[in-house]
């Protein structure tokens, strides 16, 4: 999240737009968007990756939606949003992140706060840490925090004892105004450094990245490949690739980041990019295809702001079907994002505002089992909103996850019957002269895998909370590792034989192993295998569950509870649903994941 806040070199500018939300039009554009109009209106039911709905019915321009003439069609009663708590004495927020089961929030003055919000309505204090200047942005990894500490640059703090914080590290990196932290490496929007990149292991400065403008505000990763990022003073987003360090498009919007106070959201699973800008409104891009051909970024709406009040920040739901949007002195605007080329604003959530425009730029998050949403509100705080089901203004069907096109195949597989089939009775296929399916699965890992493995990996990325359901027959091994979970994808993962597998060590999972045969285990990370009172003869035919809130997994067989352990996500990784049969074959009548 960016915020308001600026430098002294940066005051008078800051003074001079605060006042109000001037458009300006900037005329040195060199790249344009492409505009989609959907026309697909089923919902995906809340399951966060499958946007198939959204690569279809790509025409003519994008909607522009009036918010005021919106509400009747899902219109929910404000009052089914509850402010639960309400804390004021912490200064001027300026940045708020939530992680797990802790809440990070940062002020004008330095300071950094970190509560408990296991119990949501009853936030309680940790610890705070002093920092010598504005936290304008804040990103966890694990339990390290990365605080972008405006002129005093990169502050990162170990938060192994959440009782007592311990700053190891002041990492130079320009105006430190925005930090994101994905799959092992930390971006900083560097003001008039633009972007600096360091290694989350080494703290080493891995790269320093020019970026066309004057002052680099904000910024949002995807793919590790691409930056988005926002200018103070210029009325488009700029799109970076690392790989090249060059500009290889651009978004665009109506105001800089002072009249703007500009931020992105992409979806779980970066395929769509929400854009808030201020008095104008918010955007809604399609960034699913290359992004190095400006020509494939695709504009699905522009929605205009009620009232013109400033929009400042956009949390989507967990399900995806919900976009709630912070506004100046209008509390959170709620829009049904079930089709993206016509959001609905279906209610208000009236916060009692009571302070001026310029008080501060806003961020929201949610707690991980989206039953809250925490709301900072400048010099008022932050406030605990509690949320209706997710469900209550839409019905929606979850996503089957039968049909191959979910998946990336390594091996056999097939859908026959209603069915969808992994693997065959071949193991020691090492030659592949049984099924000449390739044993790509070994090939990948260059034989490290041994015989004929065959898998099938998400398409899609996941975060939790998720849900994992499926009926079936899996087999047991001799040899082999049968499983079916959840997985970290790989780095740098290339497709290339002999380069290494797409997803790295099980995360959680159900297995049918050869070590422990005729029992069904399950392995979870940092506890190894779990051997459970499941017992079969040569296959389980069954209903098999897990569920995954981001701090807890757990495992069900038959609606049974097997086992429940500590499992804590890591942000800065994304994870892939699996499955890798050996020697014989799962048989799968329903698997629905969201």
């Amino acid at each position: 999240m960016k915020h308001l806040y600026s430098t002294s070199i940066l005051s008078l500018s800051l003074l001079l737009t605060l006042g109000g939300c001037a458009q300006t039009t900037d005329n040195a554009s060199d790249t344009n968007t492409t505009d989609v109009t959907q026309t697909d209106t089923t919902g995906n039911g809340g399951d966060s990756s499958d946007t198939t709905q959204n690569d279809n019915n790509i025409s003519g321009n994008e909607t522009t939606v009036n918010s005021d003439t919106n509400n009747s069609a899902t219109a929910v009663a404000s009052s089914a949003y509850k402010v639960v708590k309400r804390i004021g004495e912490i200064g001027n927020i300026t940045a708020l992140t939530k992680r797990g089961e802790k809440l990070y929030i940062g002020n004008h003055d330095g300071t950094l706060y970190v509560y408990d919000v296991s119990d949501a309505p009853n936030p309680q204090l940790l610890s705070t840490l002093k920092t010598d200047d504005i936290i304008e942005d804040i990103a966890v990894n694990v339990n390290t925090i990365y605080l972008a500490n405006n002129q005093k640059g990169l502050i990162v703090v170990d938060a192994s004892d959440s009782s007592n914080l311990v700053v190891t590290k002041k990492l130079p990196a320009g105006y430190t105004r925005a930090v994101e932290v994905k799959n092992g490496t930390v971006y900083v929007a560097g003001g008039y450094q633009g972007i600096t990149v360091f290694d989350t292991n080494t703290l080493t400065e891995t790269a320093t990245i020019n970026v066309e403008g004057d002052f680099t505000d904000s910024i949002a990763i995807k793919d590790n490949s691409f930056a988005f990022t926002s200018d103070a003073y210029y009325s488009y987003s700029v799109i970076t690739d690392l790989s090249t360090a060059t500009k290889v498009g651009q978004v665009e919007k109506e105001n800089s980041f002072y009249e703007a106070k500009d931020d992105f959201t992409f979806t779980q699973d970066e395929r769509t990019l929400f854009l808030a800008d201020g008095g104008s409104g918010f955007d809604i891009y399609d960034v699913s295809k290359d992004l190095s051909n400006s020509e494939n970024i695709l504009k699905y709406a522009h929605v205009d702001s009620p009232d013109n009040q400033t929009l400042t920040h956009i949390t989507l739901s967990n399900n995806q079907n919900y976009a709630y949007v912070d506004a100046y002195n209008k509390g959170v605007l709620v829009y049904d994002i079930t089709n993206l080329s016509t959001p609905k604003l279906i209610t208000v959530v009236d916060l009692n505002e009571t302070q001026n425009d310029n008080s501060s730029a806003y961020d929201s998050d949610l707690s991980t089992d989206g039953k809250y949403l925490f709301v900072s509100r400048g010099v008022n705080g932050f406030a605990v909103v509690q949320l209706p089901s997710e469900n209550s203004t839409i019905a929606t069907a979850p996503v089957n996850y039968l049909n191959l096109d979910k998946w990336d195949v390594y091996g056999s597989a097939k859908n026959e019957n209603n069915m969808l089939i992994l693997g065959d009775s071949n193991g020691k296929d090492v030659d592949d002269l049984l099924d000449g399916d390739g044993n790509l699965w070994n090939k990948l890992a260059d034989g490290s895998t041994q015989y004929d493995y065959d898998a099938l990996v998400s398409k899609a990325d996941f975060t939790p909370p998720l849900s994992i359901t499926l009926h079936g027959t899996l087999h047991g091994s001799s040899f082999g590792y049968n499983n079916i979970g959840i997985a970290p994808k790989a780095d740098n993962f290339t497709n290339v034989v002999g380069e290494g597998l797409p997803i790295g060590n099980d995360l959680a999972v159900f297995s049918l192993n050869w070590e422990m045969q005729n029992i069904l285990r399950l392995s979870i990370q940092g506890y190894g295998y779990i051997d459970t009172d499941v017992s079969f003869t040569t296959e389980l035919t069954g209903d098999f569950k897990m569920q995954w809130d981001g701090s807890k997994v757990s495992f069900y067989y038959n609606g049974t509870l097997l086992s429940e352990n500590d499992l804590l996500y890591d942000a800065s990784k994304t994870y892939k649903v699996y499955m890798k049969n050996y020697e014989s074959d799962f048989e799968i009548s329903s698997i629905t994941i969201k």
